[in-house]
């Protein structure tokens, strides 16, 4: 299959050109996967669907790669956006980072790795951690109010973290949304 064939490109109200990776649909029709919103329009993308399913369920995670140009520059930002898989071993959870990494580590220009890595364990911390440290790459620092277990977490490469913020006041869901603005090296 087309890896496009399964991305969806919608513009919405918000003035955002949105891409979506679709892990599956529920009974109604309504996709859920992961997503990047940009005021800017994509070169190229593609999506990674995780070698292994989540037990139960039977359901892959999802991993959307989204290529921006950079006006000025000779490289392109890639922006990574993960749901990673949760209830399975940690060699799925493994086998998924390195199925990211490959594609990462292609990439001569900044690059921006977020989402929801399901870091539940130290075990599961480590791997990502010692994974972004062989990219270059440097975790964001929120500043958090809650004390529970931090899911969600943003990475960057060749670029400046000029402020950072969780915004906790967003009830909707359990992840918070992480705003950050950036500044090219």
């Amino acid at each position: 299959m087309d890896q496009k064939a399964n991305m969806a490109t919608t513009w919405i109200e918000s003035g955002l050109g949105w891409l979506m990776a679709t892990s599956f649909l529920f009974n109604d029709g309504t996709p859920t996967g992961v997503a990047n919103g940009s005021k800017f329009q994509a070169l190229n993308y593609e999506f990674l669907r995780s070698p292994d399913s989540e037990p139960l369920s039977n359901t892959p995670k999802m991993t959307l790669l989204s290529e921006f140009a950079v006006a000025g520059k000779s490289t392109t930002l890639l922006v990574a956006n993960i749901h990673a898989i949760n209830f399975a071993p940690s060699d799925a959870f493994a086998r998924q980072l390195a199925q990211v990494e490959l594609k990462l580590e292609d990439h001569a220009g900044p690059i921006v790795f977020a989402g929801d890595f399901n870091t539940r364990n130290g075990e599961r911390e480590n791997l990502l951690l010692e994974m972004t440290k062989r990219l270059g790459m440097k975790k964001i620092v929120f500043d958090r109010k809650s004390e529970s277990k931090i899911l969600d977490h943003t990475f960057v490469r060749d670029l400046q973290v000029i402020a950072a913020h969780v915004n906790e006041d967003i009830l909707t869901s359990d992840h918070k949304p992480m705003r950050y603005k950036l500044k090219f090296k």
